[in-house]
């Protein structure tokens, strides 16, 4: 279900008389959304004791697997991140799967959250939900997008101050992790163009 909103051509809302109203509105809503974002972000590391550790090494091995299961067949992980109670995930979709299907988010991630809930309760010798219902997703727009969304992900529990490099966190990957010249900040050379 959608809902559409259809405008006469009389006045268009990019109409020259409107572009400094829309310029501002546009701001105030990125102001907002970044606050949201980090007030939520906060508040997820904040909570350093939660009831299921999700670093815990046999948990985010669990974690990581279910990431990893589809990868090349679906999707692609770009980077990966898994906190004490909660994972950042920058992933790729592929269109359509080997059998040409179409592949969407939302049963990507319902098949990674019954995967790892059904075996870390198990470890945990637990039942009941282990995730929230929803998710917070959102559209990666271009390549600098991409590179800061791997970079934040990346440095997650570094900002947590959990350790001082990414890569000393167990629950951390990234696509070209294992190559000498990695696509983020710690390579000064790197552009988001030239892979």
């Amino acid at each position: 279900m959608q809902t559409a909103d259809f405008k006469n051509a009389d006045r268009s809302p990019h109409h020259p008389e409107n572009e400094a109203s829309l310029k501002k509105l546009q701001e105030e809503y990125n102001t907002v959304r970044k606050k949201y974002i980090k007030a939520y972000n906060d508040l997820l590391d904040a909570e350093h004791d939660p009831k299921v550790n999700l670093s815990k090494p046999e948990n985010t091995k669990i974690i990581i697997d279910s990431l990893k299961y589809w990868e090349g067949k679906k999707l692609i992980n770009h980077a990966f991140c898994i906190m004490p109670n909660h994972v950042h995930w920058v992933v790729e979709l592929h269109t359509k799967d080997e059998d040409g299907k179409p592949v969407y988010l939302e049963d990507i991630l319902y098949s990674v959250k019954r995967f790892s809930a059904t075996h870390i309760n198990k470890l945990e010798n637990r039942v009941g939900a282990l995730w929230q219902k929803e998710s917070f997703d959102t559209t990666i727009r271009d390549e600098k997008h991409l590179y800061y969304a791997v970079e934040y992900t990346l440095n997650n529990p570094v900002n947590a101050g959990y350790v001082k490099h990414w890569k000393d966190w167990f629950g951390c990957d990234c696509l070209g992790a294992a190559d000498s010249n990695p696509p983020f900040k710690e390579d000064a050379d790197w552009n988001p163009h030239h892979p």
